[in-house]
């Protein structure tokens, strides 16, 4: 017999992959829209889902969720980006432990 197992698993991870790139598209669009706002956290509702933008600098976090306070949204992506920065932070810290004089310009991006 075979098994329609792996067909169903083939199934699961098309549909996954179709979702991820809906809400691609459309947190690009959102960005693209709100990408005049001067606000640090732009926002909008697509349909049940709040979509919130950060950007900082070059770094832009999206997040989008459904049933969820928009502020509530805005505080988990600076914490994404708290992190983000932690662990860049640590990298420069270990590379400068490893090799004092290392200029971290590049790191940095300088």
């Amino acid at each position: 017999p075979e098994d329609d197992d792996d067909d169903d698993d083939d199934e699961t991870a098309s549909s996954s992959g179709l979702a991820l790139s809906h809400l691609t598209g459309m947190a690009t669009a959102v960005v693209g829209v709100l990408a005049s706002s001067q606000e640090r956290f732009r926002s909008a509702m697509c349909g049940d889902t709040v979509v919130v933008v950060l950007e900082r600098g070059e770094l832009v976090l999206v997040g989008a969720a459904r049933g969820v306070p928009e502020a509530w949204l805005a505080k988990e992506l600076e914490y994404a980006y708290e992190a983000i920065v932690m662990a860049l932070t640590s990298r420069v810290q270990r590379v400068l432990r490893q090799s004092p004089g290392y200029d971290v310009g590049e790191l940095l991006g300088s």
